[in-house]
């Protein structure tokens, strides 16, 4: 009889020690399942806004034309000038669930054009490392003053990285806080 207690109360103990890891083992999978199916939020463009002159003078009805690519995926988006020459962008994210590999290089493409008769002109082109939108864009693509005539220019914006040469954008509008800027060679 007292080995049969024993053996009871080490069932009991093992089925108690059982239920235990099942329900541990349970929490767990729900957690690992929860952070499979979180959805992430990669903010990729701020807002913008900008003014397209034509010598001076409000270039009014001109499609302009964002787009934007990143982690796999490319988002189109068009509006068009109003009276004043004013066009509008809301910030652009991309929520998904799906996370980057180990082999995505993280960077954003960003182009923002318009149509000068036959040629495209870049209110903005950048291809930056990140999935997070930096303070020289939210300052420049907040506030763009474009005139369609002006030639191509590049700036760099400091990268505020050891040993890094900064962010090069393209654009005909005029850009602050640049490190350096000059004209685009045809």
């Amino acid at each position: 009889m007292i080995l049969e207690g024993i053996n009871i109360e080490t069932r009991a103990f093992k089925i108690n020690h059982l239920i235990i890891t099942l329900f541990f083992l349970t929490i767990s999978c729900q957690a690992y399942v929860m952070d499979i199916f979180k959805q992430d939020i990669y903010d990729l463009t701020p807002k913008i806004h900008g003014r397209i002159f034509n010598h001076g003078i409000p270039a009014i009805n001109i499609e302009v034309t964002l787009e934007i690519s990143a982690l796999n995926d490319t988002k189109e988006l068009k509006t068009h000038t109003n009276q004043n020459g004013e066009f509008f962008f809301e910030s652009v994210s991309i929520s998904t669930i799906k996370k980057p590999s180990m082999f995505d290089q993280k960077m954003v493409s960003t182009s923002l054009t318009i149509k000068n008769g036959v040629e495209y002109s870049y209110l903005w082109r950048s291809y930056l490392p990140g999935y997070n939108v930096l303070t020289f864009m939210s300052e420049n693509l907040s506030n763009l003053i474009c005139d369609i005539n002006s030639k191509e220019k590049y700036f760099i914006f400091d990268a505020m990285k050891k040993n890094h040469d900064g962010y090069e954008i393209h654009t005909i509008c005029d850009l602050h806080g640049a490190l350096e800027s000059g004209y685009v060679e045809d």
